[in-house]
């Protein structure tokens, strides 16, 4: 058990450095180690299941991510209490994929279920709200509903603020915040003070976010000039 720990570690830091066909070999080898040698419903099992949901999500297979997180969803529910945070975590991947699926509807179900765990486990000023937040704000702007968004993201940055993350995190979510309020046509000011924020903030990391560094750029493009 102790060398399928080690395996799961392994695949977890070749995914945030991209390296994704290795995090998905070693990530397989540490659920296949885990099968045999625990219980069905040990909750290390639905980690490994999860941890294979989050590479296949950030290598853009949302459609394998999401069976994945399915299964660890089952697996935690097995072994687990149901407001276990565990839980928690299996229903938000599962949101995520629906968010980019366009299932508003399933999305705003299972993350708002995720949030309410979270918050009854840790408290209602915990950080780990943040991801759930953040879920359900994606939703509600993929949705149309980005006033109904915008709450929520400035309640995940002010979490994330209070316990300094790390400049990336937190411009992740005030790049999302950034884009909520452009899409409602509020605020272009502080629209474009945000994305220039989020490419101050993307220029101190060693691996600057393509993807991130565009959608600031964008915004900033169509949001009000710089102030003098």
């Amino acid at each position: 058990h102790h060398t399928s720990l080690t395996l799961g570690f392994l695949a977890d830091l070749l995914n945030e450095v991209g390296r994704r066909r290795e995090a998905i070999r070693y990530a397989n080898e540490a659920l296949e180690m885990r099968r045999r040698h625990l219980p069905a419903e040990h909750p290390d099992i639905g980690r490994a299941l999860r941890l294979l949901g989050s590479i296949y999500f950030d290598a853009g297979d949302r459609v394998v991510a999401r069976g994945y997180y399915e299964e660890a969803l089952a697996a935690f529910e097995r072994g687990l209490p149901p407001d276990h945070p565990l839980v928690a975590g299996a229903l938000n991947g599962i949101g995520e994929c629906a968010v980019l699926d366009h299932d508003a509807a399933r999305a705003l179900e299972v993350c708002s279920r995720a949030l309410e765990i979270e918050r009854a486990a840790r408290g209602e000023d915990s950080p780990d709200l943040v991801p759930h937040l953040s879920c359900i704000a994606s939703a509600y702007d993929d949705d149309g509903e980005p006033e109904r968004a915008i709450p929520m993201l400035e309640r995940a940055l002010a979490l994330w603020t209070e316990v300094d993350v790390g400049p990336l995190l937190t411009a992740q979510i005030e790049l999302q915040l950034a884009a909520t309020l452009d899409h409602a046509g509020q605020d272009p000011e502080r629209v474009a003070t945000l994305a220039r924020g989020v490419l101050e903030a993307i220029a101190t990391e060693p691996e600057a976010r393509v993807r991130m560094v565009e959608q600031a750029q964008n915004l900033l493009a169509g949001a009000a000039p710089p102030p003098r």
